[in-house]
């Protein structure tokens, strides 16, 4: 009787039916030519930047043979992942921004909500079926990333770490296009407020991070970089790895931003008493007293500047050691960070759907 009871269950499990609206949307969507011609234009260019990074390459890589080969491997992936990044960037946005304004445009938006449809399913079912089209987009793109294979340079765990990490930016791009499409009441207005967040994410970010630098008037040495820490490319550019000789043999276009993630750890360079020498950080210690680190060890001077003597009594501060939130992947402060706005914005898109708007009646 158990066995029995347990095959029901997996027969009542397996023919359970999908999000109604998630099935609606899949049927709509792939049954559209726009669907089909987006797909093209994807592909057309991606393989468009493949074939622009070998006519530069040309023979501008050094080294023998096998490490000339794994350099554009390793450039080749890169530049795929880069170019698929922003593509879902501009991608997202419009597949998400219509979901519920586009259900008010046409009059449906009412109707679906007094369903026994709860709010989080009509948005679970919006946002997935434009997960479903992205990662339809990402499955067709694995045969060029083949070709990232077959020249080496790649290893399958970074692959896998560049694919999540552009989902999850897909996902929060989704859910926070669908807080705009349920606040909105027009298509247009909720696809030109999404493709603003995205640039305020893209772009905004890193003139954030300029002014910050410019208002403190220090380098990017030492600094937390919390205002990069959503950004789409520099999150994705901290998950791939990076070899010691990337930047002098082909350069990726996540080169400088990797360079400009590992300042995070660096000592920053205060000025002393009118500067020092290239190399050397200073460090504050117990009474007063500073320290300048060079490579070849350190020497003690007073808070006037003045040297003080070996066995002075002087006391060395220890070594420049990054704050805590410095240590943090920058990954993970994406991640979290993505979290939250996901969460949030998925939260007031929920309430605003609780009951039907006294306009859309």
């Amino acid at each position: 009787m158990s066995g029995r009871l347990r095959r029901l269950s997996l027969r009542a499990l397996v023919r359970r039916p999908l999000n109604p609206v998630l099935a609606r949307e899949l049927k709509e969507r792939m049954r559209r030519k726009r669907s089909a011609l987006v797909l093209t234009i994807y592909l057309v260019l991606l393989t468009g930047a493949l074939w622009i990074l070998y006519l530069g390459a040309g023979s501008g890589i050094g080294g023998p043979g096998a490490l000339r080969l794994a350099a554009l491997g390793r450039a080749a992936f890169h530049t795929l992942l880069f170019t698929m990044l922003v593509l879902v960037c501009f991608i997202v946005p419009a597949l998400a921004a219509g979901g519920i304004a586009g259900e008010r445009e046409r009059r449906t938006l009412a109707p679906m909500q007094v369903t026994l449809l709860r709010p989080w399913s009509i948005l679970a079912g919006k946002l997935a079926s434009s997960l479903v089209f992205v990662t339809y987009l990402i499955v067709a793109t694995l045969p060029l990333f083949g070709v990232s294979f077959l020249l080496g340079g790649v290893e399958p765990g970074e692959v896998v770490r560049g694919v999540a990490m552009v989902l999850a930016v897909a996902g929060t791009l989704g859910s926070l296009a669908l807080t705009c499409s349920t606040l909105m009441r027009r298509v247009q207005g909720a696809t030109v407020v999404s493709y603003a967040l995205v640039a305020l994410l893209g772009v905004g970010t890193f003139v954030a991070f300029g002014a910050q630098m410019l208002i403190s008037r220090d380098g990017p040495e030492g600094r937390a970089q919390l205002a990069l820490a959503l950004n789409p490319l520099m999150a994705t550019a901290d998950v791939l790895g990076r070899s010691p000789n990337e930047s002098s043999l082909l350069p990726s276009p996540f080169t400088p931003l990797q360079e400009l993630i590992e300042l995070r750890e660096r000592a920053p360079n205060e000025d002393f008493n009118g500067g020092f020498e290239a190399g050397m950080t200073v460090a504050t210690a117990v009474g007063g007293d500073q320290v300048i680190v060079t490579e070849s060890g350190r020497s003690l001077v007073g808070p006037g500047g003045a040297p003080v003597p070996p066995g002075g009594g002087g006391l060395l501060a220890a070594p420049w050691r990054a704050p805590l939130v410095n240590r943090i992947p920058m990954w993970a402060l994406a991640l979290v960070g993505y979290g939250l706005l996901s969460l949030g914005g998925l939260a007031l898109a929920a309430r605003r759907l609780a009951t039907p708007a006294r306009e859309e009646r």
